[in-house]
Parts: structure tokens; sequence; C-alpha cells
């Protein structure tokens, strides 16, 4: 498995430029939507009561994502509707499976390493706890919580990252799009 750094413009933040529908948020920064292989279209990476679960898919700030790059190739994910003042992270309480929005900082749940494979998904693991866990979905009754489990062959944490948005991503970008 080749591991590519996924170089995604800088998120942006400005008080003067941003739009009407997301405050401090720069309008000319991409947004990403978040699907699984396993689940598909259908659902995305979202906000459910402010839980990070798989939600029904819609165009709702709920469902955006910024990518912003860190040094050593690792990302900060933010999602729109509540701000960069809160990132993508791992709950450090020794069993470490609990997804969640926590006050961005520098920690190491925060950030998070995007590796393409083969099949046109991506794997998204944490600084954290290394290459050996991975998000997925819980295999349960309702398919929609996230989680970070031990990585394998799991079509559940096959990731596709689209850039949603009218703002378009570096050509180079490999953007996990899903197999072509």
């Amino acid at each position: 498995m080749k591991l590519w750094r996924i170089m995604v413009p800088i998120l942006a933040l400005s008080a003067c430029s941003s739009s009407d529908d997301e405050p401090g948020i720069d309008s000319a920064v991409p947004q990403y939507q978040l699907t699984t292989e396993w689940l598909g279209l259908d659902l995305s990476l979202g906000l459910s009561d402010d839980a990070v679960q798989l939600v029904n898919t819609a165009t709702t700030n709920d469902q955006k994502w910024l990518i912003e790059p860190l040094e050593g190739g690792y990302f900060r994910i933010a999602n729109i509707q509540v701000g960069s003042g809160q990132s993508l992270d791992i709950v450090n309480d020794g069993v470490f499976d609990n997804v969640v929005l926590a006050p961005t900082g520098d920690f190491s749940g925060q950030r998070w390493l995007i590796t393409p494979l083969d099949n046109g998904y991506c794997r998204l693991t944490t600084d954290f706890l290394g290459p050996d866990y991975s998000l997925d979905i819980k295999n349960d009754e309702l398919d929609r919580i996230v989680t970070m489990a031990v990585s394998g062959m799991f079509n559940g944490q096959n990731w596709r990252i689209e850039n949603i948005s009218d703002v378009a991503s570096d050509e180079t970008v490999p953007l996990c799009a899903g197999p072509a």
C-alpha cells in the first residue's frame, strides 16, 4: 500500500471574507463530504445532536468538513457547522474508540493521516493511535456510529472524500473519490 501525502488548500479563517451561510469560514476554501464504501453515498459523516455519526446525506453544514494540512503529512478535520474551534478527535479514555468534536488544540488525536488505498478510497488514522486503528463504522443495528477500530480489510474503513463546494481543489490532490 502506498502512502501519499494529500495536499489540501489551507483552511483560512477571516471575519472579513466569510460567507453569509458559514460565519468565520472563508468561502474560498474547499468543503468536503465523507462517506464510506460500505454504506455508500446515502449516509455521510455529520453531526446529530452534536454527536459525530453517519447521517442521511444532504448539503447541510453539519455534513461539510474542512481539511487543514498540518506538519508531517497530517491533517486537522473540522466541521463547518461548529467551525474551526472544534476538531475531529479521539477521546483519551483508555478505550480510545470514541470519535468526537473537541476544542481544537495541539493534540495527537486531532492529527489525521489520510492514506489512499488501491481501491480509490482512503483510510483515516490518527497520530495518537497510529496506523493500527482506523476511522470505522460500528456494525450494529444502526450502522451510524463512528468509531476507531483495528485496521483491516473492512469497507467501513474505506472513506470517500469529495469536494462538494464550488471552490476547486488543487488539481494534483488525490481526493479519495472511490473507484474510477
